[in-house]
């Protein structure tokens, strides 16, 4: 008797002898094969559900973060006199209520030269802490900070301009009040409708 590739269930031909032994064998194996489905769909539903728990915590996740995410300060800077040299304040009120906070300055409507860099410093009301400004290449510039909603804590986080470049100052985030960017004494490049932007992370 021809038997299937696969379950190897009877085929019978004209010749072969009809033998309840074959059909119970064959129910036998079709029985095995759809408890062995079975299991497998009941494993991708379970497998399914862990999925579907997996991607709610997920959403739930970025819903607090999103929920946590502020933007707490927009203008237009202004350069000196035209010149380029521009300063901001940077507008936190309390340090302690933001465990991140970031400010992008756009300056994509200012034509600079070819080479120029930017040197960005922040500043305390005593002036700014020039030993340790931060040379950038021309173009939008993002300082992120990490205060961690501890105002007394010592400043940490980078800027990005053409690069990431760490901060690491020694003082506190409370006595920080804005920020300087200017290009070189030389460039007869000016700095045209700056905007920045600042967002805190609670």
């Amino acid at each position: 008797m021809q038997q299937t590739e696969q379950y190897q269930l009877n085929q019978w031909e004209l010749a072969d002898r009809v033998r309840m032994e074959d059909f119970n064998a064959d129910n036998a194996k079709l029985e095995t094969a759809l408890a062995g489905f079975d299991t497998s769909l009941s494993g991708l539903e379970t497998k399914l559900t862990s999925l579907s728990s997996s991607v709610k915590g997920i959403n739930t996740a970025l819903a607090e973060k999103c929920g946590r995410l502020q933007q707490f300060k927009s203008q237009a800077i202004t350069s000196s006199e035209g010149e380029g040299f521009i300063a901001s304040t940077l507008g936190v009120v309390n340090w302690n209520a933001w465990d991140c906070a970031v400010w992008i300055i756009d300056t994509h409507e200012t034509t600079f030269k070819e080479g120029e860099k930017l040197t960005f410093s922040l500043n305390q009301l005593k002036g700014a802490l020039d030993q340790y400004k931060v040379t950038l290449n021309t173009g939008s510039v993002a300082l992120v900070l990490f205060p961690m909603s501890n105002k007394a804590s010592m400043v940490k986080g980078f800027v990005l301009g053409g690069g990431a470049y760490p901060l690491a100052i020694p003082v506190a985030f409370e006595t920080i009040i804005g920020f300087n960017i200017q290009l070189p004494i030389s460039s007869p490049t000016k700095f045209h409708n700056v905007v920045m932007t600042a967002y805190g992370l609670k």
